[in-house]
């Protein structure tokens, strides 16, 4: 047996053992001198890593309490947003998109409506209604209700905040310059109003 084989060996002994961690040193060290390896420097540490032995062993423990964070993806989210409102799949992946993990309209402002400001609330119920029941987080709203609307080029600065106090659907209310988006009681009711004007088959 060389040396290798012995320090795995020694090292095996003082796993079996069940002497306490803090034991460890003085085991390993004995059990070497068992084996007529003779102490030196390199030998009267444990090793830096436990050797690798054929020794069976049970499944190492979890380091860590934490799971991974991973992106919503597009059939979480459609599929909860389905569940929740009660608006078939194929309808909200015609009306909405999910990019990076963050929702937005799949439609031209055109179809959003005649003007600027009923485009903008049309995003503001949309937006606001996918963070609820699609993500089911807060998130910054009006940031992405902005966000959308400048993209969909309705954005109108100088009446944006009058145009989200006014969309139906939603509660724009808050501290002065912390006002948040919520979702209304109507919320799903006006929501299905909008997806199906939008895709056309409102009556």
């Amino acid at each position: 047996m060389d040396i290798t084989e012995q320090i795995a060996a020694a090292w095996d002994a003082v796993e079996k053992s069940g002497v306490p961690e803090h034991l460890h040193e003085i085991a390993f060290k004995a059990a070497l001198s068992l084996q007529g390896v003779a102490l030196s420097s390199t030998t009267t540490a444990l090793p830096a890593a436990p050797p690798q032995t054929n020794t069976a062993r049970g499944p190492e423990p979890e380091t860590s309490g934490r799971l991974p964070v991973v992106q919503e993806s597009s059939d979480d989210f459609f599929g909860r947003f389905s569940r929740e409102t009660g608006i078939d799949r194929d309808s909200l992946e015609e009306v909405f998109y999910l990019h990076e993990g963050l929702p937005g309209l799949n439609v031209p402002a055109r179809k959003l409506g005649p003007s600027r400001s009923v485009q903008t609330r049309a995003v503001t119920l949309a937006l606001t209604a996918a963070y609820h029941f699609g993500l089911d987080e807060s998130g910054d709203r009006v940031a992405a209700v902005r966000k959308e609307c400048e993209r969909l080029k309705c954005y109108d600065l100088a009446n944006f905040t009058r145009h989200l106090a006014s969309a139906k659907g939603v509660n724009f209310a808050g501290p002065p310059k912390a006002k948040v988006l919520k979702t209304k009681p109507d919320a799903i009711s006006e929501l299905k109003e909008l997806v199906a004007s939008i895709r056309g088959t409102h009556d």
